[in-house]
């Protein structure tokens, strides 16, 4: 019944006692009996991460990888799919033109954060930037002063 509200949504009815996936969140019972969760991605997913050569600010293209780094490391609970995910993802970066040397820099400071505090929302990479100024939104182009 729910597959036929549109022609271009799909729903899947999956059981298991073992794991269940919300959003880009697989959860699931570890070994040792405790809840675990790990990265999910659909089949459908396309990766498409903005190109390297966008004509997009600096700013922006450096932090993709570290957000991206974050968001793993607050999904994976354990350290080795962490791991995993993290080199699939500088392998997609440098696919889309990032210099490997810049994500790798950037994911550094990703490993250094504290896990437990970046799952609770208290970690902020840069803190105090920006503060005492309020931000103008403008469309950007390299081509401009």
């Amino acid at each position: 019944m729910a597959n036929q509200i549109h022609p271009n949504i799909k729903v899947d009815l999956r059981i298991s006692d073992r794991c269940i996936e919300f959003l880009d969140v697989e959860v699931y019972l570890s070994e040792s009996g405790h809840i675990s969760t790990n990265l999910y991605t659909k089949l459908t997913d396309a990766r498409a991460y903005l190109h390297y050569t966008s004509d997009h600010p600096p700013c922006v293209k450096k932090a993709i990888p570290m957000g991206l780094g974050i968001r793993l490391k607050r999904i994976c609970s354990n350290k080795s799919d962490y791991q995993r995910h993290k080199q699939k993802l500088m392998d997609r970066l440098v696919e889309r033109g990032y210099p490997k040397e810049k994500v790798r820099r950037e994911l550094q400071i990703v490993d250094r954060m504290r896990g437990e505090r970046m799952r609770r929302g208290e970690c902020q990479a840069r803190e105090g930037k920006g503060k005492d100024r309020v931000p103008m939104v403008v469309t950007y182009s390299s081509y401009l002063p």
